[in-house]
């Protein structure tokens, strides 16, 4: 492989990697902009999960009573890379 192959490699990987970087920025913005309404669709399904339940089997359903729900962690929610 010449030189002029690896520099071009080089170039295009940093063109890529740039452009990742910029998508992921948007994604995070994106999501962020979405914490309100995402907080209340997780609020909805806790709802949900304790007066419908959960269908576990077929027809069966189990409602998961409120001690067995998850406590919010005090952070934000994060956008995995």
């Amino acid at each position: 492989m010449s030189s002029k192959d690896r520099d071009r490699i080089a170039q295009w990987k940093e063109e890529e990697r740039r452009a990742q970087a910029e998508r992921y920025k948007r994604i995070v913005a994106d999501m962020e902009a979405l914490a309100p309404e995402r907080d209340r669709w997780v609020e909805e399904f806790f709802e949900r999960i304790q007066t419908r339940g959960w269908s576990f089997h077929a027809g069966m359903r189990r409602r998961i009573p409120r001690d067995q729900i998850p406590k919010r962690p005090d952070r934000p929610w994060r956008v995995v890379w």
